[in-house]
């Protein structure tokens, strides 16, 4: 695609005004470049159209531009283009952007949605072109999906800023309504649970939510009132996943709660490590040995060569 003409020149800040038509960046505001342009200034100029002789639409730059105003600079280099065919000049940017960093979910979702809703991009472009762009097939049901992500409240966005996670996370979320995605988010965001810890709580909560006809806020405060009555010696977060795990999967994590109670009465020394089933299926248990020499090896072995019969069996009740 041939780039339209620049020039290069310095402009007032003030002048420069955010064409949100080409406003994608997630988060807004980079502390690292914040900080940056406080201390040396704009090194990289931004790209502007001119829109008259007083005032430039800002469509490459907008966190330098924000953080140049924040620092209270006067002037800011700029690179003017001529073109004013903005979808062309959408494609030449995002494409100039991709090459030097990936863009996360939410940025993803906004991509979209400023092509399809701002610029009017055509389905064919859309699918063709800007999807493939960022990474993903040529697909209606993944067009669909970031669009819809787009349209989630600050909390949700927040959320999947933080996690990185993928479209099939975000999709649990897109079952349920703003403000419980909002709350759900909020929750889960408050308790600090894991990556994984997350994906598996939308995961229940979603499926809960639908199997059982609850609002997911419901599943959160039952989880949230049996917290406070038990075991308060455990971390908050655990005992919170826990109790919707247990309540999604009664059989399993009675599986899983036996299996721990076994393995915690062989009393193992802390370099043979027993590895949890998934889902516990299938017929096979793995140990790892950690040892720095044959040595710990021989005598890891030796251990639970001599481990009491009893209690090794106990590991494979339930099969």
């Amino acid at each position: 695609m041939d780039k339209p003409a620049r020039k290069y020149v310095s402009i007032d800040v003030a002048q420069a005004t955010l064409d949100l038509r080409h406003s994608y960046s997630y988060p807004t505001v980079n502390e690292l470049i914040s900080e940056s342009v406080a201390t040396h200034g704009v090194i990289n100029p931004i790209t502007v159209v001119k829109n008259n002789e007083n005032s430039f639409n800002v469509i490459a730059g907008f966190k330098r531009a924000e953080a140049a105003k924040a620092a209270g600079l006067n002037k800011i280099d700029a690179t003017i283009v001529t073109s004013h065919d903005h979808r062309k000049l959408f494609i030449i940017y995002l494409s100039e952007n991709l090459s030097h960093r990936k863009l996360n979910l939410v940025e993803c979702s906004k991509v979209i949605k400023t092509a399809v809703d701002n610029l009017k991009f055509d389905n064919k472009t859309v699918l063709g072109t800007i999807l493939p762009m960022l990474g993903y097939a040529k697909s209606s049901y993944v067009l669909a999906s970031l669009m819809k992500i787009s349209n989630f409240g600050p909390e949700a966005h927040f959320f999947l800023y933080l996690s990185k996670s993928q479209i099939s996370v975000a999709n649990h979320l897109a079952r349920m309504g703003n403000e419980q995605r909002e709350s759900v988010c909020n929750w889960l965001l408050k308790n600090k649970f894991s990556l994984s810890r997350s994906t598996k709580l939308l995961e229940m909560i979603s499926d809960l939510a639908e199997r059982h006809r609850l609002l997911p806020k419901t599943i959160i405060d039952e989880a949230e009132n049996k917290t406070q009555q038990h075991d308060e010696k455990k971390p908050r977060a655990n005992r919170l996943y826990e109790h919707i795990f247990s309540w999604h999967n009664p059989s399993l994590m009675s599986m899983e709660s036996h299996f721990a109670n076994a393995v915690s009465s062989m009393s193992l020394p802390r370099q043979i490590r027993v590895i949890h089933p998934t889902n516990f299926e299938g017929t096979t248990i793995r140990l790892e040995i950690e040892a720095k020499s044959t040595q710990e090896i021989k005598s890891a072995a030796k251990i639970l060569s001599l481990a009491d019969d009893k209690l090794l069996k106990t590991l494979f009740n339930w099969l």
